[in-house]
């Protein structure tokens, strides 16, 4: 079973308690009821490893993010990604027809 306060025991805790993500997101979650990953999401910190598409983008804070943040975060992770047309990463484990269909339609 999962503890509540299993960031508690991270060794990174403090690290993370600084950021200025999580800071704004404690703020944030007072007046909302997201989870860290689904604010996360909406403000576009993590998401699909590929672009996302403009409909994606329609429902997101687009305007959260600094040209700070862009360039130390977004920038260095969109290089991970694999290329539109390379399509190995669904021979690597077994992924759903489903998934392979929903990320080839949403590039």
């Amino acid at each position: 079973m999962l503890r509540e306060d299993w960031r508690e025991g991270s060794s990174i805790i403090k690290i993370l308690k600084q950021d200025r993500w999580f800071v704004d997101f404690k703020w944030y979650k007072d007046i909302y009821e997201d989870s860290w990953v689904e604010w996360c999401k909406d403000k576009m910190i993590i998401g699909p490893p590929r672009h996302r598409s403009s409909r994606e983008e329609a429902e997101l804070d687009e305007d959260y993010l600094t040209m700070d943040d862009i360039i130390r975060h977004c920038r260095p992770w969109s290089k991970t990604w694999p290329h539109p047309d390379d399509h190995s990463w669904c021979k690597v484990r077994a992924v759903p027809d489903w998934a392979v269909k929903e990320f080839l339609e949403n590039k």
